[in-house]
């Protein structure tokens, strides 16, 4: 571990972090009554709270069966939610090969958090396979433009160049003033054009 004089490195980070976040809680409550800020922290344990009895609930519901489908889903929407993304993706992947046609409330999101993660891993033949079941089972769905931009990404980085383009130009065609379409125009301009 590196010193620097009778501190060590990760004690100082933690406290310009610490120092960054009470500076930054001062700014927001400076105004603030005690009580107000006093809420605001009951709040935050009420909701800490909340989650490690769902986490323990979803848990123990998993371990007593691995195949349950909203187990799966609960456990991978809590830990994404946490920012925990490798806790998060074995558990929405399992719900999406549990319900692969997205019948399930929840099953369109399980594929596209699923895909989006994989992407993000650089698991780009799983999250290739995710896009595109999603794509088939829900050709009319609301996020059809960003599974298409994160299939593009998966076909880029297995180098599918012209199938990326394919996708990202099919997202410029059918969502011309997206989110999707704008990250798709970048994408288009730094991919290769095929020979």
């Amino acid at each position: 571990m590196r010193r620097l004089g009778f501190v060590d490195l990760p004690t100082i980070m933690f406290f310009t972090s610490e120092g960054a976040l009470v500076s930054r809680i001062e700014n927001e409550f400076r105004d603030a009554p005690v009580d107000r800020i006093l809420e605001g922290i009951e709040v935050a344990r009420k909701r800490k709270k909340a989650i490690q009895e769902n986490l323990a609930r979803w848990r123990e519901k998993y371990q007593a069966d691995p195949a349950n489908l909203e187990a799966n889903q609960k456990l991978g929407w809590i830990y994404y939610s946490l920012k925990l993304r490798d806790k998060a993706i074995p558990f929405l992947d399992q719900a999406a090969e549990l319900d692969p046609k997205a019948a399930s409330k929840d099953g369109a999101w399980n594929l596209l958090a699923a895909a989006y993660l994989n992407v993000e891993k650089g698991e780009y033949a799983h999250a290739r396979a995710q896009s595109e079941a999603f794509l088939a089972a829900l050709p009319d769905h609301a996020e059809v433009a960003q599974m298409r931009y994160h299939l593009g990404v998966a076909f880029y980085h297995t180098h599918e160049d012209e199938r990326a383009r394919a996708e990202w130009r099919a997202i410029l065609e059918k969502f011309p003033g997206s989110e999707w379409a704008a990250k798709a125009q970048k994408a288009l301009a730094l991919a290769p054009k095929g020979q």
